[in-house]
């Protein structure tokens, strides 16, 4: 079975999330705790989302890192509902923000139920981001596919007609992941309308990092 991963840091003004949340369904794992250093947020480019340049310039305090996993069989939906719930009852009058880590999305702590849906869609769950090359064209890539244990997607193409489609090949591929229900391995091929598309590895025995 694929095992689901959802991950909050939540940084406060000097305030404290509470661990009395109501506990989790059987099978899932929640751990709240506070880290000792204050990590210093991403940059701005690579934050996702309305918030982003609100939450580069928000100075906090204390750091806590929220995560919960499953195993499932099906549907992804209801995991992530619970852990929005944990999140909202954890940080219930916490002042900050608050960070999806696996998919680069901050949000104001008292907008979190306006900001995370109910029971996100397969292309709610991560995000496509672009970089333009130049004459080499643009260079996309996903953040948050790891919430579904799967690699994080990279590619390249020329066309800024193309953007849209490029984003939504992304979330065709994320319904087909959850549709399955099993790690992508290297080599593995999609259909895709009329075309297939061939997944290759950049990590372990296929290459370097996938960043790198």
């Amino acid at each position: 079975m694929p095992t689901l991963r959802c991950c909050y840091a939540i940084y406060t003004e000097g305030g404290a999330p509470t661990g009395a949340f109501t506990p989790p369904a059987s099978g899932t794992s929640a751990q709240l705790v506070e880290l000792p250093e204050l990590a210093t947020a991403p940059s701005a480019d690579e934050l996702f989302g309305p918030h982003a340049q609100a939450f580069s310039r928000f100075s906090a305090r204390r750091l806590f890192l929220l995560s919960l996993t499953r195993e499932v069989r099906g549907g992804a939906g209801a995991f992530f509902a619970e852990a929005r719930q944990v999140l909202l009852e954890a940080c219930a009058g916490v002042s900050g923000f608050g960070l999806d880590v696996l998919r680069l999305w901050p949000f104001p702590l008292a907008q979190a139920a306006e900001a995370l849906p109910d029971e996100p869609l397969a292309e709610d769950l991560f995000s496509v981001g672009f970089t333009e090359m130049g004459e080499h064209g643009y260079r996309a890539e996903t953040v948050g596919l790891a919430k579904l244990e799967q690699r994080e997607i990279s590619f390249e193409f020329k066309g800024r007609e193309l953007l849209e489609d490029a984003a939504l090949m992304c979330g065709h591929f994320a319904d087909w992941v959850m549709e399955h229900g099993h790690r992508v391995q290297h080599g593995q091929s999609m259909a895709y309308g009329f075309d297939r598309l061939v997944f290759f590895a950049s990590e372990g025995d296929a290459g370097g990092a996938f960043r790198g």
